[in-house]
């Protein structure tokens, strides 16, 4: 195989500050050691061969739509390159990724964030970037979806633990306590639906904004996963499904608080466990179908940043 390009994008999860970050309020995610992978090689073909895990393209005029699957990818791709056809012809674009897409762990930024790499790197011949840089990056994205804040790329560009307020990113020396478990439920909501769904009260947006601050100051996971559960509870985006775990594992001692990440779909959740009553836990966890997320933070940065 005649590789061109090849780049790891890990996945992300924001921690705190959901919501509130798309006004403005402080957020803090982490990326983790699971990777979207993108491979560019040379094709004797003409047009562009695109390649995932659940479907093929071989786009070959412009006005060609892509399987819906591949849609976004030929989306983004119109979007960052103006004509995809001429500066990738007679190459293949390999897409893969090592978590399911009902995690929610960033699959759509990891594909942006790749495309511009491939951009970059090749036709622009840049490969040190700054805080601006990935925060123009940031407004792309942001452009590109229509909604949205764009930390998800902030994030995985940037590795390990990271803060984000006004266009501004900090990294931070976080670690995940024994008692802080991350599970996958299936449940799977598009993010950009649910942004188009809900007009956020300012107040409690503030108020999220306030609770990330406390968090970094003071690194109480239970308090601040406490407050976001009852903040987002507010905004009614904390699913029914959601609460009646909350409740039922609350009653048993198994936990003392709950939230869910991201959207709020409650693909992924955040518990605050009693490490006792871990093993039975976990034991329910997967007699319902859920998975736990064994990935730890990576601090494996996409880029060469002077930052």
């Amino acid at each position: 195989m005649n590789f061109i390009y090849h780049i790891q994008i890990p996945a992300k999860l924001i921690l705190f500050g959901e919501w509130g970050v798309l006004k403005g309020y402080p957020a803090l995610g982490v990326a983790l050691e699971k990777f979207f992978e993108c491979h560019l090689e040379e094709s004797s073909q003409e047009g562009l061969q695109i390649e995932s895990p659940e479907c093929t393209f071989h786009w070959l005029k412009e006005e060609e739509k892509a399987p819906d699957f591949l849609i976004n990818t030929q989306k983004a791709l119109n979007y960052i390159f103006q004509k995809p056809l001429n500066k990738l012809n007679k190459k293949k674009l390999i897409l893969k990724r090592n978590w399911q897409l009902s995690e929610g762990l960033g699959s759509s930024s990891a594909l942006f964030l790749a495309l511009l790499s491939l951009d970059q790197k090749l036709f622009k011949n840049k490969n040190q970037f700054s805080k601006n840089d990935l925060c123009a990056f940031q407004k792309q994205l942001i452009d590109f979806q229509k909604s949205g804040s764009g930390f998800d790329l902030l994030i995985q560009a940037s590795g390990g633990f990271l803060k984000t307020k006004l266009y501004e990113i900090d990294r931070e020396k976080i670690e995940f306590p024994q008692e802080l478990l991350l599970i996958h439920t299936g449940h799977k909501m598009k993010t950009n639906e649910a942004l188009k769904n809900q007009e956020p009260n300012e107040r409690i947006l503030s108020e999220i904004g306030k609770s990330t601050e406390n968090f970094i100051k003071h690194r109480n996971w239970e308090v601040c996963i406490h407050e976001h559960y009852e903040l987002l509870k507010m905004l009614g985006i904390v699913p029914d499904f959601v609460s009646s775990l909350k409740d039922e594992w609350t009653e048993k001692g198994w936990i003392s608080c709950l939230k869910t990440t991201g959207a709020g779909g409650g693909d992924t959740l955040m518990l605050w466990t009693k490490l006792e009553y871990q093993e039975a836990l976990l034991k329910d966890i997967k007699q319902r179908g859920y998975w736990i997320e064994s990935a730890k933070p990576t601090s494996q940065s996409v880029f060469h940043l002077d930052f």
